[in-house]
């Protein structure tokens, strides 16, 4: 299944060399699902922090605060997931 997901990150990495990114992608799975797959956006935004892996998780973070969540609900949470990067 962790080789699927890599794939996964790996599609993501190619999506972002077609977009002039450097060529890392990141997944995030809870309990064996895709929760959020995404590319570097470093180039596109003139932001060295736009790493992949904090794009996967500022868009987890904004779908569990629009739920509702407090901090230690969206920590517990998070200490659940894998994390896939190239």
């Amino acid at each position: 299944m962790a080789a699927a997901f890599m794939e996964l990150a790996l599609e993501q990495a190619k999506s972002a060399l077609d977009n002039l990114e450097v060529p890392v992608g990141c997944v995030i799975v809870e309990d064996g699902k895709v929760i959020s797959s995404v590319s570097n956006k470093t180039n596109a935004t003139r932001d060295a922090t736009r790493h992949a892996e904090m794009e996967a998780i500022d868009v987890l973070l904004r779908q569990w605060q629009s739920m509702g969540l407090d901090q230690p609900q969206v920590a517990e949470k998070f200490a659940g997931c894998d994390l896939y990067v190239t």
